[in-house]
């Protein structure tokens, strides 16, 4: 199987565009219920990085700014903690688990880098638990 057979395609998902306002991305961010949404360049759909709750809270408290005045700044201002890898529809399982261990999602990008979807650790640990079960099936 490979990173494709596990996709939640684009329009089912939350991501952000870079140039939305950190109070336009923490509203939608709290609308959705998610810590960490993938960010994209609005012209040409490609995946960028993913930001998350608290690279924008200690964006926000570092730069000792009111809110009033930092939350009007784009997301691409921010600096990210950590590094949400994307990888091709192609990928397979074990580069997927791999990446899955440290990250709750992985992004699904095309050659072009343009976005796709994302692959969801609960969807792969149901996939891992269902190969489980099916092998002490057979070992009984």
């Amino acid at each position: 199987m490979n990173a494709g057979s596990f996709l939640l395609e684009k329009s089912k998902c939350c991501y952000l565009y870079s140039d939305l306002s950190i109070a336009e991305a923490l509203e939608k961010m709290e609308r959705a219920r998610y810590q960490t949404i993938p960010v994209l360049d609005r012209n040409s759909g490609r995946y960028l990085y993913a930001i998350s709750e608290g690279d924008i809270l200690f964006a926000i408290k570092s730069s000792g700014l009111p809110y009033s005045s930092i939350g009007k700044l784009p997301i691409s201002s921010v600096e990210m903690e950590r590094l949400h890898v994307p990888v091709r529809s192609e990928a397979d399982v074990d580069e997927l688990a791999e990446l899955i261990v440290n990250q709750n999602f992985v992004p699904i990008v095309d050659e072009n880098d343009t976005f796709l979807g994302i692959v969801t650790r609960k969807s792969i640990i149901y996939y891992l638990l269902g190969l489980a079960k099916d092998r002490g099936r057979k070992a009984k």
